[in-house]
């Protein structure tokens, strides 16, 4: 979106956001989730009936694959993103 001002307001927004992640200041809620997706490779893991329904659908579980966050971690550190 542009304002008549030739402003990019959501792009203004996003670096806005960017800034104050970069600084710690975070929803609580984006925290967790980063810290799964850095911990884990994703960003939730199935439970509960989620859980359930994949096993009715002869789903395999979803699992933790340790090269899966190494690399995660090996590309973020590379991208400057990394909490190392």
């Amino acid at each position: 979106m542009v304002c008549p001002q030739e402003i990019d307001v959501a792009g203004m927004m996003l670096a806005l956001r960017e800034i104050d992640s970069n600084e710690g200041r975070m929803p609580e809620s984006v925290r967790r989730t980063y810290k799964a997706f850095v911990s884990d490779g994703k960003v939730s893991l199935p439970k509960g009936r989620m859980e359930a329904a994949r096993k009715e659908l002869g789903l395999s579980d979803v699992v933790r694959d340790q090269n899966v966050v190494d690399e995660l971690n090996k590309m973020m550190k590379e991208a400057g993103v990394s909490d190392e």
